[in-house]
């Protein structure tokens, strides 16, 4: 695929274009060969090289920015198909308290603050509960809704890693189980994003009901919805399509169903019977053995570090790009086993990664978006020869 700024050759170097020029018959004629760092001649061809390299930078940029704009030109371009730009949302959902003494009555006050322990960065996320609750005697379980205290995606965190309590309660501990979240919290889409939306709100002019692109098209507007599959080889009877539906990772709360369904039925074709629906999610167990350099790895440090790469392999977050960068993604193609052990290997002090699960590339089908599931490495130190 040509890259639209190469449609316009960069300036060359100082140096090479004045050369260039003093080289020029017409030039010669003229007497000017005294090109000489600090001469007259010399002086007006630096000026006149910074005024053409200023000159094809701006074009190549707006060359570029035809076809694949970013940033406030992303948005321009976008806002002429009618498409804005999905901003960034606070993750909701609700926390369990526990206590062992249930013989009072006890208030959980709005604000209440809880955290996760850190992660392999130093991380903590933090969350507020946002309704003033009361936890009534005998009983020692209570959900709470909370919010989290910052938009981003960070904050879909998974279950049981809410464990801290940092506001003084009359409670014993807390947590987040399965399904806890309510509404997925979201970064500020990304360009890649919102110009893959430009190009395909064009499939939604489509007479007669369109096909896959178009409802593509129309779930990826619901905000939070970043993963889909379309099925539309009438998976339900003549006239159905199934439109398969995800955030970040895992499967989706009914919420953001709803609300994809809704948008299906406000521009889906009369005559067609189209339903948003989860995925079913695919565990990816991975078992195998690492080898790892003895003089700088250690396996209880190299550990969550792995873990941290599988599932950055099967989530989709923009600012994996530039976090990490060298880990390869889950696409549309399936995810092949060297893929997995590539990705392994990007971790520093990794000599060599040998899986026995998965043994086989894994190809999901429509209906299916993968999921790591059980992790189980065994580290070994590498034989160094002498």
């Amino acid at each position: 695929m040509i890259d639209p700024q190469d449609l316009i050759d960069p300036m060359p170097s100082a140096p090479v274009w004045i050369d260039e020029m003093s080289k020029d018959p017409n030039v010669e004629k003229l007497g000017l060969r005294n090109t000489k760092p600090g001469g007259v001649w010399r002086t007006l061809l630096e000026a006149f090289w910074r005024g053409g390299r200023d000159i094809r930078n701006l074009l190549r940029s707006v060359v570029n920015s035809i076809f694949n704009p970013t940033g406030d030109w992303a948005d321009l371009k976008a806002a002429e198909h009618n498409v804005q730009r999905i901003l960034a949302r606070q993750t909701e959902g609700k926390v369990i308290l526990t206590r062992s003494d249930a013989t009072t009555d006890s208030i959980i006050p709005e604000g209440s603050i809880f955290r996760t322990k850190p992660d392999m960065q130093g991380k903590t996320y933090r969350y507020l509960s946002t309704a003033r609750m009361l936890f009534p005697a005998g009983q020692t379980e209570l959900p709470v809704p909370i919010r989290a205290e910052s938009p981003g995606a960070a904050y879909n965190v998974p279950a049981n890693t809410i464990t801290q309590i940092v506001t003084h309660l009359p409670v014993d501990a807390v947590t987040n189980r399965d399904d806890w979240i309510t509404a997925e919290g979201l970064d500020r889409e990304s360009d890649d994003s919102l110009n893959l939306r430009r190009q395909l709100v064009w499939t939604e002019l489509a007479q007669g009901g369109g096909n896959a692109l178009t409802y593509e098209s129309i779930a990826r507007s619901v905000p939070g919805v970043l993963w889909v599959s379309v099925d539309d080889t009438h998976p339900r009877g003549q006239g159905t399509v199934d439109v398969y539906i995800g955030g970040v990772a895992g499967a989706p709360p009914a919420e953001l169903i709803e609300l994809a369904q809704a948008k299906l039925n406000e521009k889906k074709s009369i005559i067609a019977d189209v339903l948003a629906k989860a995925p079913t999610m695919i565990p990816v167990n991975i078992e195998g053995t690492i080898f790892y350099d003895p003089d700088y790895g250690d396996p209880t440090t190299l550990l969550p570090q792995h873990t941290e790469v599988l599932q950055v392999m099967v989530r989709i977050d923009p600012d994996d790009k530039d976090i990490y960068p060298l880990v390869e993604k889950v696409d549309k193609f399936g995810l092949p086993v060297d893929r997995i052990e590539g990705n392994l290997r990007t971790i520093p002090y990794t000599v060599s990664v040998k899986l026995t699960s998965p043994a086989q590339d894994l190809l999901p089908l429509k209906n299916q978006r993968l999921e790591i599931g059980t992790i189980n490495l065994t580290y070994q130190a590498a034989v160094k020869q002498s």
